[in-house]
């Protein structure tokens, strides 16, 4: 199983967003997992575990370096997430779940 990580400002939108990449996910076979953590989290959650990908959003572009070094201290691909993809409709949802797809391959 592949874990992915959204990291939002305060965790609403990545949360959201993550839900619904799951159920993609699920609803179409494909063995991924994805979970959300706000910035003020996003630190201990990439120590702690190990992510295939980690996906950093619009709001939280300012944290991306120190996030990163993390990241890659555990092998992690990290991403800054375009605002015009990083939306809770459903092609915006089908374009993210084909960009992961795409990266953990």
């Amino acid at each position: 199983m592949k874990k992915v990580l959204i990291i939002c400002a305060a965790g609403m939108s990545s949360s959201l967003i993550a839900k619904k990449l799951s159920k993609h996910f699920e609803s179409i076979n494909i063995d991924i997992i994805v979970q959300a953590s706000p910035i003020s989290a996003a630190t201990n959650q990439l120590i702690k575990n190990t992510y295939d990908l980690c996906i950093v959003s619009p709001q939280t572009e300012s944290h991306f370096d120190k996030l990163e070094k993390l990241a890659r201290k555990k092998n992690s691909l990290i991403i800054k997430m375009i605002a015009e993809d990083y939306r809770p409709v459903p092609e915006a949802i089908i374009k993210i779940a084909d960009l992961i797809v795409k990266l953990l391959n």
